[in-house]
């Protein structure tokens, strides 16, 4: 499965982190916190590319995480299993 831009740039930036030999717990906080973020944006706003984000999609991802739960963010393609 091909990654879309904003899932190659979370995977390079946790490879960054294992290269700083950040602690597992760490890089696994990153690693969910960032792939809920790109499934919002994907399946919210249909965003798949770095350029396409605005300072506008943060805020209201901060206030969908703040009203839903972090937790809640579900990728719709992870759920239909």
């Amino acid at each position: 499965m091909k990654l879309s831009e904003l899932e190659f740039y979370v995977e390079d930036f946790l490879a960054f982190c294992q290269s700083k030999n950040l602690s597992q717990k760490t890089i696994a906080s990153y690693e969910q916190s960032l792939k809920l973020f790109v499934a919002y944006l994907k399946n919210e706003h249909e965003i798949v590319g770095v350029r396409e984000v605005r300072t506008g999609h943060i805020r209201q991802y901060i206030t969908f995480v703040q009203d839903r739960g972090k937790y809640t963010v579900v990728n719709r393609e992870s759920s239909k299993t």
